[in-house]
């Protein structure tokens, strides 16, 4: 409504797998949602669950972009979920049986919102737990700096791209 054309969301994940450690920046290349699109389905066409995928061009901007900061951020397949840390060890591995590398809440919907709406929109999380692990808090300063370089990136590549 306020004539927002590029959306980029820059925030955090649990991460599903070993390899990726509080700190790591991921670039989602698609979002699942659950059952039929969440929220989505009671407001947008029933029975079709909006396609939650990225733009092509603002994704490679992020990742360019990344590369240009010394950065070497994972594409990788996001779920959103609304059901903040009830994921128990067996979803958490059949999400990793689906190819899902991390857990948010907003990807999803942001960009199913955007294609129903012929919006450009892409995604660039910092992880900042392990899901199902017990753990000391994350190093505030580690997440903060990684924070605010995927930040300095999503910039970056919002005012590369024309609109």
């Amino acid at each position: 409504m306020i004539g927002a054309r590029k959306l980029v969301r820059v925030g955090t994940a649990g991460s599903l797998t070993p390899d990726l450690r509080v700190g790591d920046i991921i670039v989602a290349k698609g979002a699942g949602l659950s059952g039929g699109g969440g929220g989505l389905s009671l407001y947008y066409p029933p029975g079709v669950c909006p396609v939650p995928s990225p733009d092509p061009e603002f994704t490679l901007a992020l990742l360019s972009k990344a590369a240009s900061e010394g950065l070497s951020p994972r594409l990788a397949l996001v779920f959103s979920s609304d059901s903040f840390y009830a994921e128990d060890e067996s979803f958490s591995g059949r999400l990793r049986s689906l190819g899902f590398s991390a857990v948010e809440m907003e990807c999803g919907p942001l960009l199913s919102l955007a294609n129903l709406r012929g919006l450009r929109a892409s995604c660039m999380l910092v992880i900042s737990n392990v899901v199902g692990h017990a753990e000391s808090p994350p190093n505030q300063g580690v997440l903060r700096e990684a924070l605010l370089k995927a930040a300095k990136v999503a910039l970056k590549a919002l005012v590369s791209l024309k609109p």
